[in-house]
């Protein structure tokens, strides 16, 4: 098998800047139209969630019956 040895014109980038996190109805097709919120990654929805002001562990709000979605743009 060839091996390849260098690779010209391609830029390498992190994939841990720029996500954001939206939710939808579980198993309901949806146009993902937001909001979206920043998202860190790797981290989880609760994380993303309490950053943006809408989950507390002290009284956390159910997160099952819905579906969310991360994203990024690279």
């Amino acid at each position: 098998m060839a091996r390849v040895h260098a690779v010209t014109g391609q830029q390498v980038a992190a994939l841990t800047e720029g996500w954001e996190l939206c939710s939808s109805e579980a198993r309901v097709p949806a146009e993902l139209t937001g909001p979206w919120i920043p998202a860190k990654v790797p981290g989880t929805v609760a994380q993303a969630l309490r950053d943006a002001g809408q989950w507390s562990a002290e009284n956390p709000a159910p997160l099952h019956g819905k579906d969310f979605w991360f994203r990024t743009r690279f």
